[in-house]
């Protein structure tokens, strides 16, 4: 298992709420990654040789990542558990998911 610096953490804009995003640097990484699991927080994996300020530009032309994989991973919970997926319940699903990521959780 590649073990992982810790980096100071990101924030970032998604919906009008701050989420925090984990940095973890890697020697072994030679691409930018966006990580979001169901039981991963938001992070961003780097390679060593990585500058704050490209960071900084990769996570803001990735904005949309988190939103989109937030999004699928509503559908997949819903679907798990046989709830009829509306919109609005979607929305209402990625804001919870998205105050929970501003709490560290």
């Amino acid at each position: 298992m590649t073990q992982l610096t810790e980096r100071p953490s990101r924030t970032l804009m998604l919906d009008g709420e701050t989420v925090n995003v984990r940095v973890g640097e890697s020697t072994r990484a030679r691409t930018l990654r966006v990580i979001l699991g169901p039981r991963r927080q938001l992070e961003a994996i780097v390679p060593h040789s990585v500058s704050d300020a490209e960071l900084d530009r990769f996570l803001d032309e990735k904005r949309a990542v988190p939103r989109t994989r937030l999004r699928v991973r509503c559908e997949q919970l819903a679907s798990a558990n046989g709830w009829a997926v509306a919109e609005r319940y979607v929305d209402a699903g990625i804001s919870a998911l998205l105050a929970q990521a501003a709490a560290g959780g």
